[in-house]
């Protein structure tokens, strides 16, 4: 079964091998083409709508800015909502999602407020996967030689955005920390790079918020990188504390940063191999969200 999928990130691709280059695994889901309209919106492309309407599997998942789709479609086809960005990010999604909640068979999502009201319509998936590249192949390779990476984009639209950028500026002397990405003066190819060779990595959220988890800290749990954390308050729900080092603000983690070292790295084996293996879950992303989809259809 494939499941047919509206996602605006997707839209700008020229085809099929385009988003597959995007680094999405494409095994059970189908991106439905997008249509882009004179004002600058989106709308999907009518005429994939009717293959769907003619396909065996009548499921339709519609992200963030497709909410208000769902309403045309049949009662026939299974609807599914699928929240992608933070409340505080988009609030108007979830103000639409509320207004057509009755439209939807399921919704997948990580917000502690929808899990909460409508739990019979709930499936809890996190908002990202693993996506660091390739990072079985590196894994024993070699011994971990270095201490600290922080990985920081240019962006400072959000809370984590911004926090990342702070902690940059106020450590930059720190000859124990390596900076990495388009906001450091050593951008990088792969996200591997920042983290293979590091026994610890700021890993910081864009948000914080109960159940909010991406591959900021999964990806260091899957290169067994230990994260200097903040983010999710949670965490310690899906994965060993023992493995994290949690931060409240840039004071915070300074004075952890003063105090680590190589042997603590190595004192926490046992809680970072039992995080890496958690995290193989959430490495194909796209069939972890197919597998939710199989199990809440089941209870509608």
């Amino acid at each position: 079964m494939r499941v047919p999928l509206f996602d605006l990130n997707i839209a700008h691709a020229k085809s099929w091998n385009d988003a597959l280059e995007k680094g999405r695994p494409t095994a059970n889901l189908e991106y439905v083409k997008l249509i882009n309209l004179t004002d600058g919106s989106w709308k999907p492309d009518f005429e994939e709508l009717k293959k769907i309407d003619n396909s065996k599997d009548q499921f339709i998942v519609f992200t963030d800015k497709f909410f208000t789709h769902a309403k045309y479609f049949p009662p026939k086809i299974k609807k599914i909502a699928w929240t992608m960005e933070p409340r505080k990010y988009d609030p108007a999604a979830y103000e639409e999602l509320e207004k057509e909640i009755e439209s939807f068979d399921l919704i997948l999502t990580w917000d502690k407020h929808l899990l909460k009201k409508h739990q019979d319509k709930c499936q809890f998936i996190p908002p990202d996967g693993v996506f660091v590249e390739n990072y079985s192949v590196f894994i024993n390779k070699k011994p971990k030689s270095k201490l600290v990476s922080h990985v920081y984009s240019d962006k400072k639209i959000l809370e984590g955005h911004r926090l990342r950028h702070e902690i940059a500026s106020r450590i930059e002397g720190n000859k124990n920390v390596d900076f990495w990405g388009s906001g450091s003066s050593q951008p990088m190819e792969k996200k591997s790079e920042s983290l293979n060779d590091y026994m610890f990595s700021i890993a910081i959220e864009n948000n914080r918020d109960e159940n909010y988890f991406t591959d900021k800290i999964l990806d260091c749990f899957a290169t067994k990188t230990i994260p200097i954390y903040w983010g999710a308050p949670n965490i310690g729900k899906w994965f060993n504390l023992d493995g994290i080092i949690t931060f409240e603000n840039t004071d915070h983690l300074c004075s952890i940063l003063e105090n680590l070292s190589f042997d603590d790295y190595w004192s926490k084996q046992s809680a970072v191999i039992e995080n890496y293996k958690k995290s193989l879950e959430y490495y194909d992303y796209d069939n972890f969200i197919f597998r939710a989809i199989r199990e809440g259809i089941g209870n509608v």
